[in-house]
């Protein structure tokens, strides 16, 4: 979620009604503690991976594809180098 501020992510997720109002109103609050909003609805259980994960999809408006359960073919990974992969946060799962 690198690319969403907080403000963004508030936004959306008010929006999108998946977090109680008041839970998402105090989480904000408490990124004034250095923490994002993300880590803080994730770790205190508010809003899960899977369902951040969409939200950031639609908002960048790309597919959603859940890769948990996805066996990667070795010549398929390394499709893209490794240090450009890690620099752009970026994975090849399929030809």
């Amino acid at each position: 979620m690198n690319d969403l501020s907080d403000n963004q992510l508030y936004n959306l997720l008010k929006e999108y009604d998946i977090v109680d109002r008041s839970a998402l109103d105090e989480a904000l609050k408490e990124t004034e503690n250095g923490k994002s909003l993300y880590e803080i609805l994730t770790e205190a259980n508010l809003v899960d991976d899977e369902s951040m994960g969409k939200i950031a999809a639609d908002y960048f408006r790309t597919p959603f594809i859940k890769l948990k359960q996805t066996n990667i073919e070795k010549e398929v990974l390394e499709i893209i180098p490794e240090i450009v992969a890690k620099k752009q946060l970026a994975i090849a799962f399929e030809k």
